[in-house]
């Protein structure tokens, strides 16, 4: 970009962006006439055959000699031929020639069509289509038509000209296979082998029909079918890019990269105008570790088609493993914009569906900028947008990993994201779908996010990745998950361990999780899947409270589970998927808690408890709409062992009672019973106008929980508007009741326009709430927004069998926050947030917090990167009038630092991170008494140090 200058002896000249100069000897430089860069490269584009043979048209030659040059239709199929050999000039002479014979030629005007479509001359090669549409209903003209429409991203009507081809000529097969590879873009697979298996019996020498079989085999994992079409088709017409893109990938489908990187190089060769290719081959490149040639492919992708938002992605994920995430976040974002173009995408036959390169993390750019909600935004737009879409499923989970109490939608969003995902080789560490692990943020061996190491193409082939960390107080923990895929087979199996002292006596805990996932693409409509998860977990007292003293220095847990789950979708049309999930766990806990007055309790409890849900996707060019039920049972046995050891000298008093006859106290307490949950629910999401995105919906639920019976019906509503292409916002009002949940993930919907509406809490609770938010988007570096919501919960308490109460509990949440990034090399955020706690059940009764966190990152060209973050947190709490504790404020604020090196080749990262690097001391009242499981708090009162390794094999 820019201008150069040229010079010599005799002169100097400057040339501007797409200049020429032409210097002879002895002669200053002289700028050259411009010439059309589609005339200059015509030659090697690629024009789609719409004419078969005529009978007496000559076989044994390509192109055939023209025998008889005053027949127009031989004339016609003769300039046909030519543009196939990339003989363009001498095609439209010919072209010309048929027409001055014969004006309703309409074969003749279906290859000017074809021409302008290669030109990317849309409104001309409609206007031809649609004249040779008029002048007579052939199938070339059919065929002509649905390219044009497909050049205007109308694939629907290119589909309805293909559709319209056959009929005209049942019997014509490049008709059949133009609906084939149609039906291919979106995405009908069964539709489209049928049809392309036509297209090869009417005519097995057409190199046409035989790609996209190949293709269509392709699309169901037989590589060794689509192999086979792929080479024939090469035979046949060794000029067409398309067979061998796809022989390519089908080559690195079956794991030889290297050698189905030459195949698409050699399609780009023949076609080096056409950005999919370019971004194929850029792809490859890209897996191959050579990242200085990849990025040269995604730049001259974007410059050959600048509506085309994959090279833009892909360029993005490039960067972002670069170590340079401010340039990959302008990426994304043109990526997004563009996404409205994705026809231009889909036209290219979806071919290898561009699966696995969606499951490289969008949320990991975000996080490495600091830029959270930004993700956030995305994954809601995304699954409002499309709720089939496994990605944005994906990037909502990666997302809530940063927010507390968001751990039943984080998990509820991978499963999701489970059932949608294709075949992948993405590794699932077995953490990921655990709550209540009690990991304070960061100190963990890997984030609770997706692999940033993840291939492009999805191939066969095994691989590992292994996460270990060491530090403060004990501290290690380590992951390791190999993962295999094969043919229409996915496989990995995964484990986990973590162990650290804690900052303070009984503060400890242990954890070890083992995962086993398999999953089969039976067809690509229908796959299942099955997973196994054991967990083993044992742990002090890990609840931050006010009063520093307030905690245990002998109670203590353990948790054994074991989980199983087989989850299947079946996609019955593009438009319609059908989910079911079933999953079945086993718990057992034990826990001592030890009481300065009153006996020492024992308690153990064994649960047994299944999940059966099912659920029904249906997408709509202008609505969609999501419809399940589900069914949970949990069957209780608790028994609460009592020491009366210091009360009375012995475990269990068994002297007879003294005047004035007072009972002996009880030496335990058993009891057995069942939870039962049964629920509907049913949400559309509806565009109308197309600035407004309205989310209506309501669910019904029925529990029974010994003396609680709830039968409810919860209304839903949220509106997103689009108030210009820079500000946004959102609104809802929801009511909702607690799933009951042995294993915390559900398949239902998560959230209300941006606002989550499952929290772990406990059994039954009912829920109101309100949420208000506005986003805008000033620019491509800065963001900013606000966002209020209310909550207004009653909660169950039990007492025995045969009593139970409602408490009451208030929660209000604000925020707003800023991004910028700054330049290439430094990203700023801030944001500012108040929670407010007015509690009637068991903990605080008031906590108020305001808390605000400024981060600054910073990117070196060497592979390093340099984080700080400074949060300032003012809380005032009243924790009720049975607590000695005089203090009820503190102010105080907490340093955290990180230093990040990424390997070289992509192998991994090593990070050196320090959180409280003050080492400040303070008081502080963590909000883990809200949930049903004790869960680490969001900040350590001491430095902790911590060495962190990412390794990619």
């Amino acid at each position: 970009e820019g201008h150069v200058a040229l010079s010599n002896e005799q002169g100097k000249l400057d040339l501007k962006t797409g200049d020429s100069s032409l210097t002879r000897a002895g002669q200053a430089p002289s700028q050259s006439v411009k010439v059309n860069p589609v005339d200059a490269v015509q030659w090697a584009l690629f024009y789609p055959p719409i004419l078969i043979r005529p009978d007496n048209a000559p076989t044994s030659e390509f192109p055939p000699t023209l025998k008889d040059d005053h027949d127009p239709q031989l004339i016609t199929y003769y300039a046909a031929q030519l543009l196939g050999a990339g003989r363009v000039e001498e095609a439209e002479k010919n072209i010309k020639k048929a027409i001055s014979l014969d004006q309703g030629d309409s074969n003749a005007i279906a290859l000017k069509s074809i021409i302008a479509v290669v030109k990317n001359q849309k409104e001309a090669a409609l206007q031809y289509a649609q004249q040779a549409v008029e002048h007579n209903h052939s199938a070339a003209a059919h065929i002509a038509l649905s390219y044009a429409y497909q050049a205007q991203f109308n694939l629907q009507a290119a589909l309805d000209a293909a559709k319209d081809a056959t009929q005209v000529e049942p019997e014509n097969s490049i008709a059949w296979a133009r609906l084939a590879e149609l039906y291919l873009s979106q995405g009908e697979h069964r539709k489209a082998l049928d049809a392309a298996n036509k297209a090869a019996q009417l005519d097995p020498e057409l190199g046409y029909s035989q790609t996209i079989l190949g293709f269509a085999h392709l699309t169901r994992i037989k590589t060794k079918n689509a192999k086979q079409a792929f080479e024939k088709a090469i035979t046949l017409n060794p000029a067409a890019p398309l067979p061998y893109l796809g022989l390519g990938l089908a080559m690195i489908r079956e794991g030889y990269l290297e050698q189905g990187r030459v195949e698409i190089e050699t399609a780009t060769s023949l076609d080096p105008r056409n950005s999919i290719l370019r971004s194929y081959v850029g792809k490859a490149y890209y897996e191959e570790k050579r990242n200085e040639l990849a990025a040269e492919q995604f730049a001259i992708a974007k410059q050959l088609d600048p509506k085309d938002p994959t090279p833009w992605f892909y360029d993005a994920i490039r960067k972002q493993t670069e170590n340079n995430p401010v340039e990959a976040l302008n990426d994304l974002q043109e990526s997004i914009k563009l996404n409205d173009n994705r026809a231009v995408y889909r036209s290219s036959l979806l071919l290898d569906s561009d699966e696995a390169s969606r499951n490289a993390s969008q949320a990991r750019i975000y996080a490495d900028l600091g830029f959270d909600f930004l993700a956030l935004l995305e994954g809601w737009k995304s699954i409002n947008t499309d709720p089939a879409n496994h990605s944005g499923h994906r990037l909502l989970a990666d997302s809530y990993a940063s927010l507390p109490r968001h751990e039943i939608a984080r998990v509820s969003e991978l499963l999701q994201s489970q059932l949608l995902q294709p075949l992948n080789t993405t590794p699932i560490q077995p953490q990921l779908a655990e709550t209540s692990l009690g990991i304070p943020e960061g100190t963990g061996p890997s984030d609770l996010s997706n692999n940033e190491f993840n291939p492009l193409f999805m191939r066969n082939g095994t691989s590992a990745q292994i996460n270990a960390i060491v530090g403060s107080n004990s501290t290690i923990g380590e992951d390791f998950v190999i993962s295999n895929l094969f043919g229409k087979t996915a496989f990995s199996v995964g484990q986990f361990h973590y162990e650290t002292d804690g900052f303070r006596e009984n503060n400890d805990q242990t954890h070890d999780i083992f995962d086993i996932f398999a999953q089969i693409a039976i067809t690509p409509e229908f796959n299942i899947q099955a997973e196994y998860r054991t967990k083993e977990s044992e742990f002090g007292d890990i609840v931050l409270n006010f009063d520093p003293n307030d905690f245990s220095t002998s109670d203590r847990n353990i948790r054994e589970q074991d989980t199983k789950r087989i989850g299947m979708r079946y996609t019955s049309s593009p438009s319609s998927d059908f989910l079911l999930s079933l999953i079945n766990s086993e718990k057992y806990g034990f826990s001592t808690i030890n009481n300065t007055f009153g006996p020492d309790i024992t308690q153990e409890i064994d649960e047994d408890g299944d999940q059966y849900e099912f659920q029904h996707i249906y997408n709509h060019s202008i609505f969609n709409t999501v419809a399940g039920l589900s069914y949970y049972k949990i069957d209780l046995d608790q028994v609460d062992t009592f020491d009366w050891t210091k009360d009375f000298g012995m475990v269990c008093p068994t002297s007879p009672p003294l005047p004035p006859f007072i009972p002996l106290p009880p030496c335990g307490d058993t009891s057995s019973f069942s939870v039962n949950h049964k629920s509907a629910y049913f949400y559309s999401n509806i565009n109308m106008p197309y600035n407004i995105t309205w989310t209506l919906g309501v669910s019904h639920d029925q529990l029974e929980d010994r003396a609680l019976d709830i039968s409810e019906t919860n209304p839903k509503i949220g509106i997103r508007a689009k108030l210009s292409s820079q500000y946004e916002l959102r609104a809802a009002y929801f009511e909702s009741v607690n799933r009951t949940l042995l294993v915390d993930q559900s398949i239902e919907p998560t959230q209300i326009a941006g606002f989550n509406q499952f929290f772990d809490e406990a059994n039954g609770t009912q829920s109101k709430q309100y949420g208000l938010g506005f986003d805008s988007r000033i620019s491509n570096k800065l963001s900013a927004g606000l966002e209020g919501s209310k909550r207004e919960l009653d909660i169950p308490q039990f007492s025995g069998l045969t009593n139970v109460s409602f408490v009451t509990r208030d929660e209000e949440f604000y925020r707003a926050y800023i991004n910028w990034a700054h330049s290439s090399a430094l990203a700023l955020t801030a944001e500012i947030q108040q929670e407010n706690i007015d509690n009637n059940a068991f903990g605080p009764s008031i906590v108020k917090t305001t808390s605000l966190p400024v981060s600054v990152n910073y990117y070196f060209p060497q592979r390093f990167s340099l984080s700080l973050k400074v949060t300032a947190i003012d809380q005032e709490v009243d924790l009720g009038p049975t607590s000695t504790f005089s203090n009820n404020k503190d102010n105080f604020v907490i340093t955290d630092l990180s230093i990040n090196y990424r390997l070289p080749k992509r192998l991994g990262k090593v990070s050196l991170e320090v959180k409280n690097l003050t080492d400040e001391e303070f008081l502080y009242q963590d909000l883990s008494d809200l949930s049903s499981e004790p869960d680490a708090p969001r900040y350590t009162p001491e430095r902790t140090v911590f060495i962190r390794a990412i390794l990619d094999l």
